[in-house]
C-alpha cells in the first residue's frame, strides 16, 4: 500500500511518471474520513479557506499546507473539488466555499 494524500485539486503534473494509469472514483463524505482517520496522510491542501471548511466536514484538524506531490505507483489522493470553475485568481473564503457544490474523488495511481 502506497501513501495516502489529501488535496484540493487533482492535476496531471502530480503524477512521477510520465505514464501513468489511474483510476477514479467519487467517494462520500463518510468514507473520506473514514479513510483519513484509519491511515496516517500527506495534507495537501493549498488554501486557508479550504483547509477550515475540511476541519469543519471532516471533524478533524486540516491545516493549509500548500506543497507539491508526486504520486508514485501505489499513492492514493483524496480530492476535495469543487464542482464549478472558478474565475480567474478567485480564492473563496469559508462560507462562500460552503455555497458551492463539491465532490470527494479517491485517484489511485495503479
Amino acid at each position: 500500500m502506497g501513501r495516502l494524500f489529501l488535496a484540493n485539486a487533482f492535476a496531471l503534473s502530480m503524477l512521477s511518471a510520465d505514464t501513468a494509469t489511474i483510476a477514479v472514483q467519487a467517494i462520500s463524505l463518510d468514507s473520506a474520513r473514514e479513510l483519513l482517520i484509519s491511515r496516517e496522510f500527506i495534507n495537501a491542501v493549498g488554501h486557508q479557506s479550504t483547509a477550515e471548511l475540511l476541519s469543519q466536514l471532516l471533524d478533524m484538524p486540516i491545516a493549509a499546507n500548500r506543497i507539491e506531490i508526486k504520486l508514485e505507483s501505489g499513492d492514493e489522493l483524496i480530492v476535495f473539488q469543487l464542482m464549478i470553475r472558478p474565475p480567474e485568481g478567485k480564492v473563496y473564503t469559508k462560507e462562500e466555499l460552503l455555497a458551492i457544490p463539491f465532490k470527494f474523488y479517491l485517484v489511485r495511481v495503479l
